[in-house]
């Protein structure tokens, strides 16, 4: 027995009677198809003028030099810029997502160049026979300030 929710059934329905699917054609299709037919892959949304674009990447850098900022209260100083520059303001929630978007791009930016200089380095230390036994493994790495 398979299981899944109602919503991935309806899903799955839609899909077959918006593409006309038949039975032979679900069968055929590969894993990855059936993904893509599914859950297709979002396309970006257009940054519309009318909203102040605030600085995510400054955003994110001053919220990981100090993680007890909320992010509300990034927003809250986002809002007031946008009324001062008599903008539009995103609501809370999409600022939010923008917000985890960047700290995501920013988070897999710094593991690839962790990952590239990663050369492993080993930590020796002495044990009382006087023979080196490895205390600590570390990955060499260097983070790029932006």
């Amino acid at each position: 027995m398979l299981r899944c929710s109602k919503r991935d059934v309806s899903a799955a329905a839609r899909v077959i009677r918006e593409e006309r699917l038949d039975a032979a054609t679900v069968e055929a299709l590969s894993d990855a198809e059936a993904e893509r037919l599914i859950n297709p892959p979002k396309e970006p949304k257009p940054k519309d003028d009318s909203y102040l674009q605030p600085d995510y990447d400054a955003l994110v850098e001053r919220k990981a030099k100090n993680r007890k900022l909320p992010v509300k209260l990034m927003w809250i100083e986002y809002c007031e810029q946008a009324a001062g520059l008599e903008k539009r303001a995103y609501v809370y929630q999409t600022f939010c997502e923008y917000f985890a978007e960047a700290e995501e791009k920013a988070a897999q930016l710094t593991r690839q160049e962790l990952e590239r200089a990663g050369a492993d380095c080993e930590v020796l230390k002495q044990n009382a026979r006087g023979r080196l036994e490895r205390a600590a493994q570390l990955i060499v790495g260097r983070v790029v300030e932006r």
